[in-house]
């Protein structure tokens, strides 16, 4: 009979435990030598969780069962092969199906009777329970951290503190919690957020990953951040539940106030604006080519109170001869705020459209682009990529039992080389900028986009103008109020 061997770790921890991959090896092996069997090939998966079957092992091993190759898969245990009852299910019918048995080396159950399907269903359902309890009990953990005043995020601490890992309690950092304070000051006296960005880089001060440019979504960030009063936050991005911190706070209370009343205010009470619209001078008729202009009307008039609308109109339909391209353009008026909101939202998404990115980046291509630049910065997001990677596959290892103290010292160790790969993209990045003369690549275009895509809808009047006109040639509108094409800058 030819077997299948199927061998499977998430981490040099279960390697210790005497479940490596050369010990699964030599246990299948001489399972095969004890009943006969002739060894097809083995199937390893070297660092991948069992939570699902995208593992390149696992799928090679399905395409050879799916060709015949083999006749029965072996494996150490159970839970080597998966830990979800449904792809459980979905492998013994695919095994079925082709004719092909399934065994476990340590563990006595035959799939070929209702009771031994029962039997490993039950199995499978455990260890599925076990991995889904040790998620539940992560979390639980860290919103108690939360609840008892103490740090429970990453070892990069809010900009303004220092972080031991040990108490896990934050220290005001005497010189960054002075920056912290100053841009609050500024927030609560009515400068906004790319104001406060501009002086922070006027004046030199480092952003807190040590680059040289403060972006909008640092700053705004940090506004929004209640640790710098005291709290600790649990559940960053979804209902959002404050506790009283053990850490001393950077800002009182009463400046927090002022500061994010003026954010409000700013935002409620904006002045209509001098420039007559935020496509003023880039919208384009997608009928005629001529350029539109911006154009007010009332309806309710003479009576009172009178409707405000402004609408988009080309220079074509209302015959004047200024910028007119063609005699007559029937497509008429297009209905202002849709038409902003639909470029607003078209930007938004071309963030995540790999195609067109890379036909916007192309078209803002800067020929005197270093390649060397370019080199060494693909070098530092796969030295990142790599990183990441191996952190989720310990938080994995971790979800499937391993030891807080060795993921916390693994965490330590992998977040200084993330932390080092993070400040080398920014610096590299650093550096394009200013070689490129303004000019972003695909990447760093879709990295900008997608950091402030979600901010667009928050940004002041004229801080939305100036990013469209900076980012934006032409913009083309057809007569039902949709972006047809977009021309950059």
């Amino acid at each position: 009979m030819r077997a299948a061997l199927y061998c499977r770790v998430s981490t040099e921890e279960q390697a210790r435990e005497g479940v490596s991959l050369a010990a699964q090896r030599e246990s299948l092996t001489a399972f095969c030598r004890s009943q006969g069997w002739q060894v097809e090939n083995v199937y390893i998966d070297d660092g991948y969780s069992g939570k699902d079957l995208e593992r390149p092992g696992m799928k090679s091993l399905l395409r050879d069962c799916d060709q015949g190759l083999c006749d029965v898969v072996l494996v150490h245990k159970l839970d080597r092969l998966t830990r979800s009852v449904l792809d459980l299910y979905s492998l013994l019918k695919i095994f079925d199906e082709k004719g092909i048995g399934f065994r476990s080396a340590t563990e006595v159950f035959d799939t070929t009777s209702a009771m031994g399907r029962l039997f490993v269903t039950i199995v499978a359902a455990m260890a599925q329970w076990e991995r889904e309890q040790t998620v539940e009990r992560v979390q639980a953990g860290m919103e108690q951290v939360a609840r008892e005043g103490r740090w429970h995020g990453s070892n990069r601490p809010p900009f303004g503190y220092t972080y031991t890992a040990g108490d896990k309690v934050l220290k005001i950092h005497p010189e960054h919690s002075l920056v912290v304070k100053q841009i609050f000051e500024w927030s609560a006296k009515g400068y906004g957020v790319e104001a406060i960005a501009r002086m922070l880089n006027e004046r030199g001060v480092t952003t807190p990953r040590g680059a040289k440019k403060w972006a909008y979504a640092t700053v705004a960030r940090m506004l929004k951040n209640p640790t710098y009063i005291g709290k600790t936050l649990h559940k960053y991005y979804a209902d959002r539940i404050l506790y009283e911190g053990q850490h001393e706070a950077i800002i009182p209370q009463d400046l927090w106030d002022q500061a994010r009343a003026g954010i409000e205010d700013r935002r409620a009470k904006q002045k209509a604006p001098k420039r007559a619209s935020l496509l003023s001078g880039i919208c384009f008729c997608a009928e005629c080519g001529g350029r539109m202009r911006s154009k007010k009307q009332w309806s309710n008039w003479p009576r009172k109170p009178k409707k405000e609308h402004r609408n988009y109109v080309c220079y074509n339909y209302l015959g004047q001869p200024q910028h007119m391209l063609t005699g007559e353009c029937k497509a008429g008026y297009r209905h202002g705020p849709k038409v902003e909101q639909a470029v607003l939202e078209y930007i938004q998404n071309i963030a995540y459209d790999k195609d067109l990115i890379e036909q916007v980046a192309a078209s803002r291509v800067d020929p005197g682009e270093s390649e060397e630049l370019r080199a060494a910065l693909a070098v530092a997001e796969n030295g990142l990529r790599e990183v990441q990677r191996r952190i989720s596959r310990w938080q994995e290892a971790f979800e499937e039992g391993l030891p807080l103290n060795e993921f916390r010292l693994r965490m330590q160790e992998l977040s200084k080389k993330q932390n080092y790969w993070q400040e080398e993209i920014l610096n590299l990045q650093d550096r394009q900028a200013e070689t490129a003369a303004g000019t972003l690549g695909a990447d760093s275009l879709r990295q900008e986009l997608q950091r402030v895509g979600p901010l667009i809808q928050d940004m002041e009047w004229d801080e939305l103008w100036s990013f469209l006109h900076q980012l934006i040639d032409k913009v083309l509108v057809d007569s039902k109020n949709q972006v047809v094409k977009i021309e950059w800058a």
